[in-house]
């Protein structure tokens, strides 16, 4: 009777986690995170990885602290080769983060409690280097982790899958963020160039600014900047656009006497060799990244 039990319950859970969702899409991992009045990322590192992009992003200055070289060290992970995609939201004083990638769980298991933390279950928490701050995480599968930051130490499972979520609608980009009205209108948290940007945009319910790229053997990566911002109205939608052509005009008046002398890697040029357009409520805009700027901004 003990061996049937036993074979019974291996049989039931082998089953279960064969059809449990593999998370191999973008929008089943956006499904996972609270996404009410949140900022949402999400990243294709896989494709990333793929272009070059992302060998750059791993020479900046955030990749090189030492609190992210222990963590390599301990555990063996490095996001440059363990991991395929994320998808993260951030909502006031919390962050929430699905991570498909390659994960070494004892390892992760052992750094968290050699760092103040434990784990219960698979189920790890551990204080966070921001005070009154804990970083939780535990396996939503072998290859998908679950990760919160926040004052509540029990907030990674505020990422358990619930049954019959349905997957959602997203932006096609290999990298993007998606912007809800409120940080348009009140971004006195971001940079003064940023702000200016989001107070033209204010009057958008909400904003997606994607990054794509394309490359070929032995020529730079290229790369635009996409916009795509949602008005409740078509009269909103021609605000926006205005504004947009407006802050373009102003741009390019404050550059165009320094044009022969301006560093190529300067952001204002941004900006100015950008297209815009408008069909209903939505406007969409495209800016060229040149390999000059990208250098720069990863410094």
């Amino acid at each position: 009777m003990g061996l049937a039990l036993v074979v019974a319950v291996g049989l039931g859970w082998a089953v279960y986690d064969w059809y449990r969702p593999l998370y191999k899409t973008p929008a089943s991992l956006v499904a996972l995170l609270p996404r009410s009045d949140a900022v949402l990322f999400f990243a294709d590192l896989r494709a990333l990885r793929e272009t070059g992009l992302l060998s750059k992003l791993a020479g900046s200055s955030a990749t090189e602290e030492p609190d992210y070289e222990r963590f390599v060290a301990e555990t063996h992970f490095d996001y440059q080769k363990d991991i395929d995609a994320i998808a993260a939201a951030s909502v006031p004083i919390q962050t929430f983060a699905v991570v498909r990638g390659k994960f070494d769980w004892n390892r992760l298991s052992k750094y968290a409690t050699a760092h103040g933390g434990a784990c219960h279950n698979s189920y790890c928490q551990l204080p966070a280097s921001k005070r009154n701050q804990w970083i939780s995480f535990f396996p939503i599968r072998k290859n998908v982790m679950a990760i919160a930051v926040s004052s509540d130490p029990s907030a990674a499972y505020m990422l358990l899958p619930r049954r019959g979520t349905p997957e959602v609608l997203l932006p096609t980009y290999p990298v993007w963020m998606s912007l809800p009205r409120r940080v348009m209108t009140n971004a006195k948290s971001l940079p003064a160039g940023a702000q200016l940007l989001a107070s033209t945009l204010s009057e958008a319910s909400s904003v997606v600014l994607g990054i794509e790229g394309t490359t070929r053997a032995n020529a730079s990566l290229r790369l635009n900047l996409r916009l795509d911002a949602k008005c409740d109205s078509p009269a909103q939608a021609t605000n926006v656009e205005m504004r947009l052509k407006d802050l373009t005009r102003l741009v390019n008046s404050l550059t165009a006497g320094q044009r022969a002398s301006r560093n190529a890697g300067e952001v204002g040029p941004l900006l100015s060799s950008g297209t815009l357009s408008r069909a209903g409520d939505l406007v969409k805009g495209t800016w060229p990244i040149r390999q000059e700027l990208l250098d720069s901004l990863l410094k």
